[in-house]
């Protein structure tokens, strides 16, 4: 098979490199009270990925190609001195793994099936457009509404995030611009100066396969999940409480961040779970992680994750993924992650993350370059190794074990 994606993939991010030229969004309008704004960016990337040895059961081939592009048209404006409102509609073509084929349907972000439309879907490739987020918010003193399709971001801590409840990053994602909006409203409400309660609503949707996202229409109004967050700043830092029903669980929770010794940088995160489902057990899960920025530009992170969700050994978590009982994006109970990121000199910065799964003594390696172009465009190669047993026939030996060596290159262009 000839990677014929993969080869027009990397030419246009060549021609692109060669050639880049700055951008600027492409509409504005600045009235006395009413903005408006059309701008737009574009992602096209191409790897390959070199599979476990024992690939003959999980895997169709020793080595994939990989290839895809996504464009995003952004929108943002404000009507009057108390209205704002932004959209971003997503546009994505690209192959589709063999782990895809396998997992339809294709479930992803829990929100209604209806702003999701299919243009291209085959065994090998899928191109799709979706409206990832349509929210307005509306402004007072006092208070904050927002309502609509919006990202929702409660984490602390960066590479484990267990009190980030909706369409979290996983660990291992070093772009983290786009945040996939679910469908709800939220009252941001401020008690003084250094306080805020937020109160979260969050429509929940079961899976369909009749859809294009794998989620229905219509909301499930029983998994509907409602939170509330009180912070408050003191002592240099930020003190969280958490609570509230989300997917099912009823959950209590708290976080806190800030540094000491205007040197070392605390953060932490946790709760307590109990789901409503009686096959799953009451849960705990914590991060507790520290950083130092240098003065040469040199980040540093450490985090711990206790992970109550995932399962005690490798055989246990063959067991749930066999029973099609597994909903964690993270098998084991203990991870570690250390990272560490770079700036060269001004246009070129690096990343790099290892992570490791206690449970099985699996590592996984991952590390981005990030290299400007120009004011609006970057050029980007990542890499990224497992270490740990790989799979035997279809049971995995360990979590990182069983995942592919990958390569990819990517060209983002803002205008």
């Amino acid at each position: 098979m000839k990677p014929v994606g993969l080869i027009y993939c990397l030419t246009a991010i060549l021609f692109a490199c060669i050639f880049p030229k700055p951008a600027q969004c492409f509409y504005q309008f600045e009235g006395e009270v009413n903005s408006f704004e059309l701008r737009g960016m574009i992602r096209a990337y191409g790897g390959l990925q070199f599979n476990p040895d024992a690939y003959n059961l999980i895997y169709a081939t020793g080595q994939d190609e990989y290839w895809g592009a996504v464009f995003r048209l952004l929108c943002d404006g404000g009507i009057g001195n108390n209205f704002s409102f932004n959209a971003n509609l997503l546009e994505t073509a690209g192959s589709v793994s063999v782990a895809q084929q396998q997992n339809t349907p294709k479930i992803g972000t829990e929100r209604s099936g209806m702003l999701l439309r299919n243009q291209h879907d085959t065994t090998n490739s899928r191109a799709y457009i979706a409206l990832d987020t349509f929210q307005g918010q509306w402004t007072t003193d006092l208070v904050d509404f927002t309502f609509g399709r919006q990202p929702v971001n409660l984490a602390t801590t960066f590479y484990f995030t267990p009190n980030d409840l909706f369409a979290p990053f996983n660990a291992q994602d070093f772009y983290r611009v786009y945040k996939p909006g679910v469908d709800g409203g939220r009252a941001d409400i401020r008690l003084g100066d250094f306080s805020l309660l937020s109160l979260i609503a969050v429509l929940g949707y079961s899976p369909d396969a009749s859809t294009d996202n794998g989620w229905s229409k219509d909301p499930e109004w029983d998994r509907t999940s409602l939170i509330g967050r009180l912070s408050v700043s003191a002592h240099d830092f930020e003190w969280a409480l958490l609570g509230g029903t989300a997917h099912d669980i009823d959950i209590i929770g708290a976080s806190l961040q800030g540094e000491i010794f205007d040197w070392l940088g605390i953060r932490a995160e946790g709760h307590y779970g109990h789901p409503e489902d009686s096959i799953l057990g009451d849960y705990s899960e914590l991060v507790i992680g520290f950083e130092h920025h240098f003065e040469n530009s040199l980040d540093l992170r450490l985090e711990y994750f206790y992970h109550g969700l995932g399962y005690p050994s490798i055989d246990a978590a063959n067991t749930a993924l066999l029973t099609g009982t597994a909903f964690t994006p993270y098998l084991g109970r203990n991870y570690t992650a250390i990272g560490a990121g770079y700036e060269f000199n001004p246009l070129l910065i690096g990343q790099m993350l290892l992570l490791t799964n206690w449970t099985d003594d699996s590592l996984l390696l991952s590390g981005t370059i990030v290299y400007s172009l120009s004011d609006e465009s970057e050029l980007v190669a990542t890499a990224s190794f497992p270490f740990g047993d790989e799979p035997a026939g279809t049971l995995l030996q360990s979590e990182y074990g069983s995942l592919p060596q990958t390569i990819s290159v990517e060209y983002r262009l803002y205008f």
